[in-house]
């Protein structure tokens, strides 16, 4: 952790390890030769921990790729939500009137880490489990905006209890709808509201949302409700931001 700390904030640490701190031992000795610093970075870029921005033959800059990046923001976000975004679940399924609850992102599938149950709608969201992945959830279909077209063609192509889409140039569509809107608004038997809250660089830290059966709603009522629903998801990215 010490190399890929001083790799990710340093530039160009392979010109001089020497001159770097964390690259020192007690003595103020270097702990890596150019050659092992070399083939580190090698390794990391092949098992996908890191992307070299090159400049030439140089790497300008090292970054830890967006699938780590994604990894790390989902393990904060599952802390986060029992502090922080507990109370702004709540408040969504007070305004709304309808059960509220927070996921994230775990492995092939979304773990809810905050809920809000409101008696008379849609309710039993269970806490803490991996729900695995699938085509009929609005939690899930919203994380598909922030997978790249590759993932979402292998998810496509597995096995589905259930699915909204036919084909993946659906999946394709709702994906460019849901990054041009901010959120998701889907109807059949159940009625879902979802919105993405963000870490930088458009990272997906979770997704907040209402889902609801028999829709009693005037279309003014659910363009109030889809406003609430952005307004959460908003508040909390900036929660998690600062």
């Amino acid at each position: 952790m010490q190399l890929l700390r001083t790799l990710l904030t340093e530039k160009n640490p392979l010109e001089n390890p020497g001159s770097h701190p964390d690259l020192l031992d007690s003595l103020g000795q270097p702990l890596f030769s150019p050659s092992t610093l070399s083939r580190t970075i090698t390794l990391l870029e092949e098992e996908g921990w890191i992307i070299q921005h090159k400049t030439g033959k140089e790497a300008a800059y090292i970054e830890l790729s967006s699938d780590i990046k994604s990894l790390l923001c989902a393990y904060a976000s599952s802390f986060s939500s029992s502090l922080m975004v507990a109370p702004m679940v709540e408040s969504l399924a007070t305004d709304t009137g309808e059960s509220a609850a927070f996921a994230i992102w775990k492995g092939n599938g979304i773990t809810f880490t905050a809920k809000q149950e409101m008696p008379e709608s849609f309710h039993y969201i269970p806490l803490k489990q991996v729900n695995r992945f699938n085509f009929h959830n609005g939690f899930n279909i919203t994380c598909l905006a922030y997978m790249d077209s590759t993932t979402r063609a292998k998810l496509f192509n597995e096995p589905q209890t259930q699915s909204l889409f036919t084909t993946i140039e659906d999946v394709e569509k709702i994906t460019i709808d849901i990054l041009n809107k901010g959120y998701l608004y889907w109807e059949d038997n159940a009625a879902r509201i979802t919105a993405p809250v963000v870490y930088p660089d458009s990272i997906l830290a979770g997704v907040i949302g209402i889902s609801f059966f028999n829709k009693k709603y005037t279309d003014s009522q659910l363009e109030t409700m889809i406003l609430q629903v952005k307004a959460a998801a908003e508040e909390i990215t900036r929660s998690l931001n600062r």
